[in-house]
């Protein structure tokens, strides 16, 4: 069994910044959709600069979340080092072609 996932919601003018920590697999899914569906600024930041593990049902929920944001005129950044495991998952995976990805906080747009 992996570390539970947990996150912390921080809300700043236009921009809502959910802080993950854990690893994102089949049973921690729901919590990482429950947090990626909490915020309602213009711009969604999901930090993973604190997983450790992102499996293929993270990977869906990131794609989901991104579709719907952007459905709602909305838009998702997601932090992680780029040496990261999760880094490397959501580029094998191309992820990374459809969501803006940056390395720290200070690199996220606007």
């Amino acid at each position: 069994m992996g570390t539970v996932l947990a996150f912390t919601v921080a809300r700043a003018p236009g921009r809502d910044v959910v802080s993950f920590t854990g690893e994102v697999d089949i049973g921690s899914a729901p919590t990482l959709r429950d947090g990626l569906a909490r915020p309602s600024a213009a711009l969604l930041v999901a930090d993973f600069t604190g997983v450790t593990f992102l499996g293929s049902t993270g990977l869906t929920c990131l794609l989901q979340a991104h579709d719907r944001l952007v459905a709602e005129g909305r838009a998702l950044v997601v932090v992680t080092p780029p040496t990261s495991a999760v880094s490397r998952a959501i580029s094998i995976s191309g992820v990374d072609q459809a969501v803006t990805v940056v390395a720290t906080l200070g690199d996220v747009p606007g």
